[in-house]
Order: structure tokens, then C-alpha cells, then sequence
């Protein structure tokens, strides 16, 4: 997505927030190929690291992964820049565990037919494909420890704290303790003023919308958008947030 937006070829993207900072200062999986016409219009939700494994299983904690057959996500995607992160600011890598490069659906069949033992998840939650696993199969989330969380934001200033509710799929009893990760819409930096303005107030004034196609839409929010956005704004959506009174940090003005 970003290397879509880099080039023309979108006029508009969502990414997350560690994707989005790495390719505009261009480090980390972006050094040599720096997206420095980024902007963005707002931080849409966050997306929630969600480790799964059967609820038969023997794995308790991220360091129980030692050994087992885990779906770190699709190739490339935020899924497993999230994972890798969070394992290796933990001490634990690749060599650690046999990896699968597995899309959502393919993970939660694999977990499903015992193919693998675990699997990584970056998304919005609730997601589908962990609701019909836990529909079929006794599930269980894995939690990460404060210590786990504290290493996972040194090596992502991004990360936050997140907790999954209780009963938001089949058979999890309790609240578990994960990261979150922004969604940034994003654009290039060449968008119309106006529509960029057009296409913020769209957003922020029909989000009760997408609210009722999605609850993680709840999180849509001007508070949130100057709260968790790694770039800097696009002058058609300062336009919009000054319009309604917000106060916008200097770090996201171009």
C-alpha cells in the first residue's frame, strides 16, 4: 500500500501506523526506499495483535511458541511486521519456531485441521476468521505480560496497550492483555486540497455509519486521529480539524 501510494498508483491507503512511519523516514523495511510524500487524513482504529491457539493446547505464553509450527501472517504483511516485532523485542526469533506465512482465513483452517499450532492475527477485532474458528474449535487467546508489552513499545514507539474483551469470541472468559496498532489512512501528499478536506469531513461526520458495520468503527475519532498519527496531516484535513476547533499537534503539521 504504501509503495502505491510512493508511486500514484492510489490515491489513498490504509497502513499501519509502524508501516506508515517506517516508509516516510524510510527505515527498517523501508531504508532505501523512503515514501516522503505521505500524509494522512486521519488514524482510523486499531488494529489488535491476536495470538491464537487451540484451547487444548500447551501454549500459555509467547515463550511456549519455542518449537511449534506458528502462522506469523501473509508475506509482507502488517500482520507479520507486528509478530516479528513483538517476538524479537521478546528474544525469541524465526530460528526459534517453524514459521508459516499463512493469510487470515488460511491461518484459522490450518489452527482448525491441527496443521499448525498458533497463529498471529493484526486486525480490527472482532475478526471473522477467529469468530467461525471458535465457532468450530475450543479456542484460546494468549496474553501478553506488562514486561512483553514494555519490550514491544521500546522496539515501536507505535505499540500501545490493548485489551481484548471478555466474551468477544466463543469460549474466551477473560479479558486478554495484548498491543494495538493504529490504521492510518493515508494519501499522497499531491491530493487536492479540497478533496482531502471533503473526504476528512465525510469521514468524521458518518462514522456512526461504519459503526454499524463494524464496532472497532467506535474508535474513529478526531481524539484518536491527533493521538496516534505518525505522519504528518494533509493540509486539506488541517483545514477540516481547524474548522471544528482542534487543537492539532505541531508533530503532524507538514
Amino acid at each position: 500500500n504504501m509503495g502505491l501510494i510512493m508511486r500514484g498508483d492510489a490515491d489513498l491507503a490504509t497502513a499501519l501506523a509502524d508501516t506508515v512511519y517506517q516508509a516516510y523516514t524510510g527505515t527498517d523495511d523501508f531504508e532505501g526506499r523512503q515514501v516522503e510524500n505521505t500524509r494522512a487524513l486521519a488514524s482510523l482504529y486499531p488494529n489488535a495483535v491476536q495470538l491464537v491457539t487451540l484451547a487444548e493446547s500447551d501454549i500459555q505464553s509467547i515463550n511456549d511458541l519455542a518449537g511449534k509450527r506458528v502462522s506469523v501472517g501473509a508475506p509482507g504483511s502488517g500482520t507479520e511486521l507486528n509478530a516479528r516485532a513483538v517476538l524479537e523485542s521478546n528474544g525469541i526469533s524465526y530460528e526459534d519456531f517453524t514459521p508459516q506465512r499463512l493469510n487470515f482465513n488460511e491461518t484459522a483452517d490450518a489452527i482448525r485441521d491441527g496443521d499448525i499450532d498458533a497463529g498471529f492475527w493484526s486486525v480490527g477485532p472482532p475478526t471473522s476468521s477467529i469468530l467461525n474458528l471458535a465457532a468450530t474449535r475450543d479456542i484460546r487467546l494468549i496474553s501478553l505480560s506488562d514486561e512483553e508489552i514494555a519490550n514491544a513499545q521500546e522496539e515501536e514507539a507505535v505499540f500501545a496497550p490493548y485489551e481484548l474483551a471478555a466474551g468477544m469470541y466463543d469460549g474466551m472468559d477473560e479479558a486478554v492483555q495484548t498491543i494495538g496498532i493504529p490504521n492510518v489512512l493515508v494519501v499522497n501528499a499531491e491530493m487536492d486540497e479540497e478533496l482531502a478536506y471533503q473526504l476528512t469531513q465525510l469521514l468524521f461526520e458518518h462514522t456512526d455509519e461504519l459503526i454499524a458495520v463494524h464496532p472497532a468503527a467506535n474508535d474513529t475519532t478526531i481524539e484518536f486521529t491527533m493521538n496516534s498519527t505518525p505522519v504528518p496531516l494533509h493540509p486539506g484535513a488541517i483545514r477540516y480539524f481547524e474548522e471544528m476547533d482542534v487543537e492539532i499537534p505541531d508533530r503532524l503539521r507538514p
